[in-house]
């Protein structure tokens, strides 16, 4: 998952300004598995190289546990960056004996302090957020899920796969497909939604849920509304069962039935 975001920020990053990451991602590339691999094409496509891999170290090792009366250590905490930044931040990998943690920590030097270039403040451009309280957006969003699903495949092979998997390290690599291929769904069903809520304001010059004849519309409808739509959803989950579909069309019924008394009430005022 966290190769799947670095991705995401590299992509977005349209001010081509240097970037430096640093953290726990869980990979040791001394290892070969899925995540090494995915790591490393990443930062082949993207120019970027370890700077604490390529700087000398003392120290070997970012994680160290210990399971009965063995050590485990490896290095799975790294710092990544453009291979034009190698020369101006010096990277150390920190171990003390007051460390209560798993994890050693990184220290990064920034040498060439002259060079480095301030940025001026950049305005926060306006983006459509989603309003995950708006139910109508939520049914959207659904929908997107269910639409990215079908583009990357049925799931449950993988998790017949996982079920099969005795080797431990076989185990890891499928559960992590699983999970950022859950992932992908998830990040690429936002990016479609707020792209059509986006298409939406500019052709409708309206909120999402703000309907055309508001004359009618008021607290009362509105409740209603949302009761349709969630008795909706429902109906969905439920793969269509009959209990959920009584419970819409009650709803859609008295969803009429006070549209209709707000619209003669609008006509002949009392």
């Amino acid at each position: 998952m966290e190769i799947e975001l670095i991705e995401e920020l590299l992509k977005n990053n349209d001010s081509k300004s240097e970037i430096i990451i640093i953290g726990d991602l869980n990979t040791d590339i001394l290892k070969v598995n899925h995540n090494s691999s995915s790591l490393i094409n990443l930062l082949k496509n993207y120019q970027l190289t370890f700077a604490d891999i390529k700087q000398r170290q003392e120290t070997d090792y970012t994680y160290r546990k210990i399971f009965g009366d063995k050590v485990h250590t490896s290095w799975i905490d790294h710092v990544i960056c453009q291979k034009s930044l190698l020369s101006k931040i010096d990277t150390k990998i920190l171990e003390s004996d007051q460390n209560i943690g798993d994890h050693n920590a990184i220290s990064i030097l920034v040498i060439d302090v002259k060079n480095v270039e301030h940025e001026e403040p950049r305005t926060k451009s306006k983006k459509n957020k989603i309003n995950w309280l708006n139910l109508d957006q939520c049914l959207m969003y659904q929908k997107e899920i269910e639409k990215q699903m079908d583009i990357e495949g049925d799931i449950t092979i993988f998790l017949q796969k996982i079920k099969k998997d005795s080797n431990k390290e076989e185990l890891k690599t499928s559960i992590t497909e699983v999970i950022n291929k859950i992932n992908r769904i998830m990040i690429n069903s936002v990016k479609k939604l707020k792209n059509n809520l986006s298409q939406h304001v500019k052709r409708k010059k309206k909120k999402i849920g703000q309907k055309k004849y508001n004359r009618w519309w008021d607290n009362s409808i509105r409740e209603l509304h949302n009761r349709v739509i969630e008795a909706y959803i429902n109906y969905k989950l439920s793969n269509f069962g009959k209990t959920e579909k009584k419970i819409l069309i009650e709803a859609k019924k008295y969803f009429r039935r006070q549209k209709r008394y707000n619209l003669a009430i609008k006509r002949n005022p009392l």
